[in-house]
């Protein structure tokens, strides 16, 4: 970040990359955005690499780091270094909600509510989801809740007209 010191991604990812291999999780995940985000470190020597920075992000999953979890469902949905795999996506995503990831509690709704044509679609955790999501502040869950009523007749979600 440049603070106390020139900011320098190269120095920085092989400090991350240090403490990642001695088992953080957060520099586990550091170092999985370093190969998967192109804009996390601009003109750092560390090389975009998909798969690689997936690999990462499981280290820090498995340690139980949400913002890991959250990385690899959008890996697994998006086929992003990992093989698209909606069911993994959904799990991961699932994980890090219960976390209190609020990004995942939004895609675990989405997933849910049958977004896309995805076929996960149970009414009642669309909603748990979209309501957790949107009491913790995420503005698209909130625009969801108000542009969307749940039915109990039909135990659907159905758009408010």
């Amino acid at each position: 970040n440049g603070i106390g010191t020139e900011k320098d991604f190269n120095y920085s990812f092989l400090y991350y990359l240090h403490a990642a291999k001695n088992g953080s999780a957060v520099a586990q995940y550091a170092v999985g955005k370093f190969y998967s985000d192109e804009e996390f470190a601009p003109g750092s020597i560390c090389p975009v690499n998909f798969y690689t920075g997936h690999l990462w992000f499981e280290r820090a999953a498995e340690h139980g780091y949400s913002s890991a979890m959250f990385e690899m469902g959008f890996d697994f949905y998006h086929g992003k270094g990992a093989v698209f795999d909606l069911d993994k996506a959904l799990f991961w995503y699932e994980k890090a909600a219960e976390k209190g990831n609020v990004a995942a509690m939004f895609n675990t709704a989405l997933f849910y509510h049958g977004n896309e044509g995805i076929i996960y679609e149970d009414a009642n955790k669309a909603g748990y989801w979209f309501n957790q999501a949107a009491q913790k502040g995420d503005k698209e869950a909130q625009k969801a809740l108000s542009y969307y009523k749940y039915s109990s007749f039909s135990n659907k979600w159905k758009k408010i007209d």
